[in-house]
């Protein structure tokens, strides 16, 4: 339906620019992995209809992309470490490999020391005033919801395939926004 919309837009007269958005391959990636054969397959199938469309397009440019690559990963559970857990204000939140946490008052030193003993070799821990600094989520106006969704410190997985896994929140074969190459690297 996606390509039929394209195609019937692009051939409306005037100029355009059309934006589509597909989940696939992410969803599945997700639940499979990336290098399972039916990513693979339904890769190739959305490429021969995509380059099927562009055969039947005129004077467009069309350019296929992806929003963030994926990597295989290995599951932390935090039910585990319940001592790390009593700290915690709320649950984690924004990504299983880019985790905000908001720290209880007065143990955020101790949360820091436990932190890094435990997945300091997977995980990179940023303060949230480092992370605003870096303009990592970018340099625009700020969502009002936007510190209260960083809590106080963003833990980063840059080296490793690890991810933390708190109760209820979905575990996934794959997973994608830590600063791995196979993450960040986007296909054109």
């Amino acid at each position: 339906d996606m390509l039929s919309i394209i195609k019937n837009e692009c051939d409306l007269d005037g100029k355009k620019y059309i934006y589509a958005y597909n989940d696939e391959p992410d969803y599945l990636m997700h639940k499979v992995g990336p290098d399972n054969i039916d990513v693979k397959n339904l890769i190739k199938d959305r490429n021969d209809k995509v380059e099927k469309l562009c055969k039947e397009l005129d004077d467009t440019i069309v350019f296929v992309i992806a929003d963030h690559g994926h990597i295989k990963v290995d599951n932390i559970f935090l039910k585990n470490y319940p001592d790390l857990i009593n700290m915690l204000k709320r649950t984690t939140s924004i990504e299983q490999r880019a985790v905000s946490f908001e720290i209880k008052d007065g143990m955020h030193k101790k949360f820091e020391k436990k932190f890094n003993k435990l997945f300091g070799k997977y995980f990179t821990l940023y303060n949230s005033e480092e992370v605003i600094n870096s303009k990592l989520f970018g340099d625009g106006e700020e969502n009002p919801l936007f510190r209260s969704a960083l809590g106080d410190y963003l833990a980063i997985a840059e080296s490793s395939n690890k991810t933390l896994i708190m109760d209820g929140d979905d575990e996934l074969f794959s997973q994608h926004a830590g600063y791995t190459d196979d993450e960040i690297y986007i296909p054109l």
